[in-house]
């Protein structure tokens, strides 16, 4: 409006700065169109989702914890024990494929403990099913956390441990020790420490838990959860699953005909 009336400085100048003037708006409708229909959920989601990876990640970690605490306990030393190099060399050196672990197996004796080859089989494949799970969100998630997962996949022990536990299991190899699986699962820890390193420094901390949850409390609750779909008890009638909205309005009209 300021310079509506201020005559052109060259010939053309005026239908040029129409189409500049155009232009320019379509690009800020353009970026309110992205801002707000593309980048704001965008931003929402991935805030959603990291809360939730948060947990995926913490899980992946604990699978690593979990196996080596099998490990270290089934050699003989505490389960908590340091993960160096040397250590996890020395721990797979004292167990061998049917080391009976702490894992109970379902059986017809109580006092049945899974064999080492089953105990890391079972921890093999709760890890992989996380790591499945945070793939899943992978067009959400940051590029380190998909090739960390990707490298557990493909770099850890899965692979190495694949190729031998058939052969085990059908008495085709013979091995006193598993030696040979150290360096591989010295790899696994290293990467499943690079995870926990990124969800440390990355990630928000996980929420609290709700206080209106009582599990593992003392508490009581007065709530009834999912009220609006009980029926309350009444003589000779019991409990009946309530009617979907709408039902009670056509049922009436049927009887009104």
């Amino acid at each position: 409006m300021l310079l509506a009336n201020i005559p052109e400085v060259f010939p053309g100048g005026e239908r040029l700065g129409s189409v500049l003037f155009h232009l320019a708006n379509g690009y800020v409708e353009a970026f309110i169109f992205y801002l707000l229909v593309v980048r704001l959920p965008l931003r929402r989601d991935r805030r959603n989702i990291y809360k939730n990876l948060e947990p995926l990640i913490a899980r992946v970690v604990g699978e690593a914890i979990s196996l080596m605490g099998t490990l270290h306990q089934a050699a003989g030393f505490d389960s908590h024990r340091e993960n160096t190099l040397a250590n996890v060399q020395e721990t797979c050196s004292k167990i061998g494929p049917e080391t009976p672990t702490n894992m109970l197996i379902a059986s017809a004796s109580p006092t049945a403990h899974a064999p080492m080859l089953d105990a890391i089989h079972y921890h093999m494949d709760r890890a992989r099913q996380v790591n499945r799970d945070i793939l899943d969100l992978s067009a959400f998630v940051a590029s380190d956390v998909i090739c960390l997962v990707n490298d557990i996949e493909s770099q850890g022990y899965f692979r190495a441990f694949e190729f031998v536990y058939p052969l085990f299991k059908a008495n085709q190899l013979s091995k006193s020790d598993l030696s040979f699986l150290s360096r591989h699962i010295f790899d696994y820890l290293l990467l499943a420490d690079r995870l926990d390193a990124y969800r440390r420094d990355f990630l928000p901390a996980p929420l609290p838990r709700p206080e209106y949850l009582i599990s593992g409390s003392m508490r009581d609750s007065d709530e009834v959860p999912l009220r609006h779909f009980s029926t309350p008890e009444r003589g000779g009638e019991g409990n009946r699953m309530p009617k979907r909205p709408g039902e009670e309005h056509r049922a009436s009209q049927a009887v009104k005909v």
